[in-house]
């Protein structure tokens, strides 16, 4: 098989990996950079929405997780669920890691329950500075840069260099098999 094929289906692989995990709300094995959307959205809306969401007559003691606004401000007691860049004075911290069953975040009659990745998830995005953004339709498109491959010479275009770049990345994380040496080598 070429080599390039061999590569091009490692890509693939991986990129189906970070995308089924991403989509089940857990971190990528890479710890990138949090991103709103894709990683803690989900959660938010999985685990917390149904009683501090966008339905008042729902609402949980005055806390709206579904806006950036309702997450980042001072509820009645004084305290917010967000303190971005904050984990120490960010309530949803302590509430997702209490050992206090009253505490603790999503309550246990709910049938909800976050995992340590999840949990994970949420604290690094506090610490990055909770940056929130909206529904990934609703945003406007960002050219993405061609990545600099340390294989950038194989690259006959861009689409060559992010393939190039994530098998790499596949193959430093060991989500892919090595590549056949190529044939004429």
């Amino acid at each position: 098989m070429d080599l390039g094929i061999r590569l091009l289906a490692a890509s693939a692989l991986a990129a189906a990996l970070a995308t089924a995990t991403a989509a089940a709300g857990e971190p990528s094995p890479t710890k990138a950079k949090v991103d709103f959307a894709r990683d803690v959205r989900p959660i938010l809306s999985d685990a917390c929405f149904a009683c501090h969401g966008f339905d008042e007559k729902e609402r949980k003691a005055g806390l709206r997780l579904d806006t950036h606004e309702g997450a980042i401000a001072k509820l009645k007691s004084g305290d917010a669920a967000v303190v971005p860049g904050n984990l120490e004075e960010s309530g949803l911290v302590f509430r997702v890691e209490t050992d206090d069953e009253e505490m603790l975040m999503p309550p246990k009659k709910s049938g909800k329950t976050l995992t340590p990745a999840q949990v994970d998830v949420l604290k690094r995005w506090i610490a990055e500075g909770a940056p929130w953004s909206g529904h990934w339709a609703f945003e406007p498109v960002k050219k993405a840069e061609p990545p600099k491959p340390a294989e950038a010479a194989r690259a006959r275009g861009p689409v060559d260099s992010f393939l190039l770049a994530r098998g790499a990345e596949a193959l430093a994380d060991g989500r892919a098999g090595r590549p056949a040496p190529p044939r004429h080598a």
